[in-house]
Formats: structure tokens, C-alpha cells, sequence
């Protein structure tokens, strides 16, 4: 019978363990004490292959003898963390979950209950169940992360797309009504407000949808050669009027021998947000520039503006869904921060990597990586 029951501890999905001190531990102790303790006399007793294998051993026997210090290979914060857990609930836990490292680093998640085995105030052993809930606690993630996804998709919708089609409607209205009253150069006027905000409304559904379909993973990945300057050129081309507006020159130094090989679309979206972005913070009368380099990431392309730069508390937050930040432009221009979203989703779809330098007051630089 006992050879049953070990056997069928041993072969468990469920991590079982037996931890035993050298000495047998004081309770009165300070709790850094207790961690100065557990660390020298606290050893792994016995253990199944499930709790090996989770800490990246091949079986017990590698864990068997080893202080848990020596089995997360001596990371001095997890150690104490998980003893400052135990510790509160008196080395008796149920169904709490423990945050620590396996022998290489990895961070993994488990839920623990335990007994303890404690005699006149002095902690002897501790018996453990242990479930690995690292999986779990991704999946929770994700759902967190799709859950403010969603929230940005619909306050964007319920706002940011709204408003300037009620703008439209509102001065298409007026028109209609008091033509006769209007001068020309307030029809004109009126015509140009039209313009502008049915182009940021539809750049903006653009991106929407396009991001819509990198979250259910319906938007195809076709990688062909790309001359880069003729696509820089294409999309300065797009958004003359909106530099000329600013009198913002747009300096194209990509070197004309320069091919990629990308997604066309992708890196025409990357690139003309990026653009878009620059005109939008940048200064009247200032510049615009776009270059590329070589360095171990690959090919390196860089859009630098001269305008107002991001704080370093803003630079942190770029990038994000949960964010929810965004600047206006040195006109009172509005953003949502989706397009730069929508960038970075495009650009590791690609392996590569996007990046900012920026200080306040002296401009922006954005880059991105694309792997030879």
C-alpha cells in the first residue's frame, strides 16, 4: 500500500513537496531573520518530478538536498517574497498563489497550499501541493489585454470618430440653410473644415480597421521587395497639403539603392503615420527628415522632426493599448495614439523593432528595425 501512494505522489501533475530544516526555526524571529534561515537550513527533503520540472530540473533528484535558495539558483528577492508569504499565513497556506523563478530565471507562477509541522513554537517542516498556474495566468493576461482593447476600440468609436462627423454634419447643415446669407469666403472656409476632417476622420477609420484585423489575426503578411525611397516619396506625397499648411519641409534621405523586403502596405501605414505624427507636433516653419542606417538589428529607418518632443513620463506610455495617452499637436491638432498602436503591431509582424528618442522642446525621433 505505502509503495502505492508513493508511487502516485511521484507520478502527479500536482507538484508534492517536503521541505525540512537543519535547525529547527524559531517563530519569534524577525522576518529577515526567518529569510537569513530558511536560507541556510531549509532543504528540499523529497519532491515529485512535477516540482523539478517546474523549477527547469530533469527530475527529483536534482532538486533533492538543495535548499530552495540553491534551486532558484540564490535570486535573493523571489526567496524572500515566497518566504514573506508563508510567513504570513504561519507556514499554513490554502490555495494561494506564489509568484518565483526557475534555475534559469523564468519567472512562473504556482498555487501553493501547505502544513506545517511546528513544535513549541519552532518551525520543523513544511508538507506543500503545488500547481503550476503559469498558463492560467497568461490566458488571464491576454483576456486583460483584449478587454482594453476593446474599451479603446469603443471609446474611439463613441468619440474620436463621432465627433468630427457631427462637425460635418453640423457645418453641412449650416450651409444648406444659409447659403444665400454666406459669403464666398465662408463657404470656402466652411468647404476646407469639411476637407480636413473627413480626410483625419477616414485616416483614422483606416487605422481602425487595420488594427481590428491584426487583433483577430485576419490581415495577411505578403513580404516583397520594396525600393524604400520611391514608398517615402508616395506618402510625402499623400500628406503635402497637411506640411504645406505648416510650411514643414520633408527632406527624403533614404539612399536610393535602399531595398526591403516587406509588407508594401504595412510599411506604407508604418511610414505615413509616422509622418503624420511629425507634421502634426512639429512647428511651424521647421523640418521634417527621413533617413536610414545599418546596425545589428538591420535595416534602420528614422522619421526626426523638430517640434515639441514627448516628456520621458510620455515616451513610457507610447505604444500601449491601456494607456489611453495622447498629445495635442502644435495647432491643437487631436490624436488617439492607435496609429503609433497599429506601427508597433505592424513592425514585429515584420520581427523588428520600433523605438523613440525625444526630449521636450527639441523634437521627435521615431525608428524602426527591419531584419535583413
Amino acid at each position: 500500500m505505502k509503495n502505492n501512494v508513493t508511487k502516485l505522489v511521484h507520478d502527479s501533475t500536482i507538484g508534492v513537496f517536503l521541505i525540512e530544516l537543519r535547525k529547527p526555526m524559531p517563530l519569534n524571529l524577525s522576518l529577515k531573520e526567518k529569510c537569513k534561515w530558511f536560507r541556510e537550513n531549509a532543504f528540499v527533503y523529497d519532491a515529485n518530478d512535477t516540482v523539478a520540472k517546474n523549477y527547469g530540473y530533469k527530475n527529483r533528484y536534482e532538486v533533492i538536498g538543495k535548499t530552495f535558495f540553491e534551486v532558484i539558483k540564490f535570486n535573493t528577492k523571489i526567496h524572500d517574497e515566497v518566504i514573506g508569504i508563508y510567513d504570513k499565513s504561519n507556514y499554513l497556506i490554502e490555495n494561494k498563489e506564489i509568484r518565483t523563478v526557475d534555475q534559469n530565471g523564468n519567472i512562473f507562477y504556482h498555487l501553493d497550499n501547505s502544513i506545517p509541522k511546528i513544535i513549541d513554537n519552532h518551525l520543523y517542516s513544511i508538507f506543500g501541493l503545488s500547481s503550476n498556474i503559469t498558463e492560467i495566468k497568461k490566458f488571464e493576461q491576454k483576456l486583460k489585454e483584449a478587454n482594453t482593447t476593446k474599451d479603446k476600440f469603443f471609446r474611439i468609436i463613441g468619440h474620436d470618430l463621432k465627433n468630427p462627423i457631427s462637425q460635418v454634419v453640423q457645418i453641412s447643415q449650416l450651409i444648406e440653410t444659409k447659403h444665400d446669407k454666406l459669403s464666398s469666403e465662408k463657404v470656402e472656409e466652411y468647404a476646407k473644415t469639411i476637407k480636413d476632417s473627413s480626410i483625419r476622420t477616414l485616416n483614422l477609420l483606416d487605422n481602425l480597421l487595420k488594427w481590428a484585423m491584426t487583433q483577430t489575426n485576419s490581415i495577411s503578411f505578403n513580404p516583397v521587395d520594396i525600393k524604400l525611397k520611391i514608398l517615402v516619396d508616395e506618402n510625402i506625397e499623400i500628406l503635402k497639403e497637411l506640411s504645406l499648411e505648416k510650411k514643414i519641409e520633408m527632406h527624403n534621405n533614404i539612399d536610393e539603392s535602399l531595398i526591403l523586403t516587406a509588407d508594401h502596405n504595412m510599411i506604407s501605414t508604418v511610414l505615413r503615420n509616422l509622418l503624420s505624427n511629425a507634421i502634426k507636433y512639429s512647428f511651424e516653419n521647421s523640418s521634417i527628415t527621413i533617413e536610414n542606417s545599418m546596425d545589428s538589428k538591420g535595416n534602420v529607418i528614422s522619421v526626426a522632426d523638430c517640434g515639441k518632443g514627448v516628456s520621458v513620463r510620455g515616451k513610457e506610455k507610447l505604444f500601449r493599448v491601456d494607456s489611453g495617452f495622447f498629445m495635442l499637436g502644435t495647432k491643437g491638432e487631436k490624436g488617439t495614439g492607435i496609429g503609433l498602436i497599429l506601427c508597433k503591431e505592424f513592425i514585429e509582424m515584420h520581427k523588428g523593432e520600433i523605438w523613440v528618442e525625444s526630449e521636450e522642446g527639441k523634437g521627435t525621433t521615431f525608428y524602426f528595425s527591419i531584419p535583413k
